[in-house]
Formats: structure tokens, C-alpha cells, sequence
């Protein structure tokens, strides 16, 4: 198995849409007891947000939230 290197993750990462859950007001992930959720689906996000008021869901990449959680 070959190791591929930051750019190449990227790469791959970038292909990936994710939904994230955000206050209205300041753009903060909205937090349950201090954990912020990240979805794959839409309708996820979208029901989560629809039992949190002031919410709104917005997407990204994975790439541009991956590395900078895990590294």
C-alpha cells in the first residue's frame, strides 16, 4: 500500500461534500454538550437544524475542515 502525501489527500478529500450546522447570527458550528456534528447528508443536517432554532446548514469539502481536526 502506498502513502499518499497532503496534496493527494486533498485531492481525494476535496471531492467529498460535507454539511455543517451553523448558528445564524455568528456562523459558529452549532455544539450539542460541547461536540459539533459534520454530515455527509444534507438531509441530515437539514433535520438537525430544523430542531435548533437560529440554525442554518451550509456545505463544504472535506478537504477544507479534514486536516485542520485531525492534524
Amino acid at each position: 500500500m502506498t502513502r499518499l502525501t497532503k496534496r493527494e489527500l486533498n485531492a481525494k478529500l476535496a471531492q467529498l461534500p460535507v454539511f455543517l450546522v451553523v448558528d445564524e447570527n455568528n456562523g459558529g458550528i452549532v455544539t450539542k454538550d460541547g461536540t459539533g456534528f459534520i454530515y455527509l447528508s444534507k438531509g441530515d443536517a437539514d433535520a438537525y437544524s430544523k430542531q435548533n432554532s437560529g440554525c442554518t446548514v451550509t456545505a463544504t469539502s472535506l478537504d477544507e475542515i479534514y486536516l485542520s481536526l485531525v492534524a
